[in-house]
């Protein structure tokens, strides 16, 4: 049985047509719609032709092989409620993002050059979330230096929660309200992000908006399941947080 490897969107720069059917004799890919999000509102559709044209041949790479990948057209939120409650719609639209991807294809730096297309203002969410970091400072003050792993993932676990049930009541409100996330199935999720939260915490830096995208498209990958991404810095809070095991390691065996 081939094992799922959920993608993050670097990796598309850099693989072609013939590699990703090497790949799939023994694997399946899987793009999340976030991954394809953050393609099409990718300020490289406008910042050079260099970059341009690099993107675009990312998505061509994804387009000429859509029929040997697997698309997960829930959001993270929605994912996650779906392992509770089965959600018959998500909020975007998978077709509708190939279809704006495939029409790219066809196009050059100078028809996009000045097309700006807004990603979801998430800068209010990114902000929050560096103030919740607070709370773990707190924590790793407390504990004199000997802040373990278990002293934060319960912790962390009820922060997920919060974000996903406030998110999915403003969606649509006859959602349940999630009480508890499936440990097992989510291990990576939640042992990375906390992670990360605890670099954030011994430190002054502050996360961005693309941290916590990058963070959550690990919502997709479940024990058994492989995560391939090049960022050395999420590589490194997946090592720190004991998951080094969900890494997909490019064997192609």
């Amino acid at each position: 049985m081939r094992k799922k490897i959920i993608t993050d969107t670097n990796i598309w720069y850099d693989l072609n047509s013939t590699e990703v059917l090497e790949i799939s004799k023994n694997y399946i890919l899987v793009i999340p719609i976030i991954v394809l999000n953050e393609l099409y509102t990718s300020p490289n559709l406008w910042r050079s032709k260099d970059k341009f044209d690099k993107l675009k041949k990312a998505v061509k790479t994804i387009i000429d092989n859509k029929a040997k990948i697997e698309f997960i057209e829930l959001d993270p939120f929605e994912f996650l409620l779906h392992d509770i409650f089965p959600i018959n719609k998500s909020r975007l639209n998978l077709q509708e993002y190939l279809n704006a991807l495939t029409e790219l294809t066809t196009l050059e730096f100078e028809q996009v050059k000045d097309i700006r297309i807004d990603r979801y203002d998430i800068s209010g969410f990114t902000n929050f979330i560096n103030e919740k970091s607070i709370d773990y400072k707190k924590r790793v003050d407390s504990d004199k230096g000997k802040f373990k792993r278990l002293n934060t993932l319960g912790y962390m676990e009820k922060y997920i929660l919060m974000l996903a049930n406030d998110n999915l009541a403003q969606v649509d409100s006859s959602y349940p309200k999630m009480e508890s996330l499936n440990n097992n199935k989510f291990e990576m999720l939640i042992n990375t992000f906390d992670e990360m939260f605890r670099e954030v915490s011994r430190s002054t830096m502050k996360l961005e908006d693309n941290d916590w995208i990058d963070i959550f498209n690990m919502t997709y990958v479940a024990k058994g399941e492989l995560y391939w991404t090049k960022e050395k810095s999420k590589l490194r809070h997946i090592k720190s947080a004991g998951c080094e095991q969900y890494l997909f390691n490019q064997s192609y065996s």
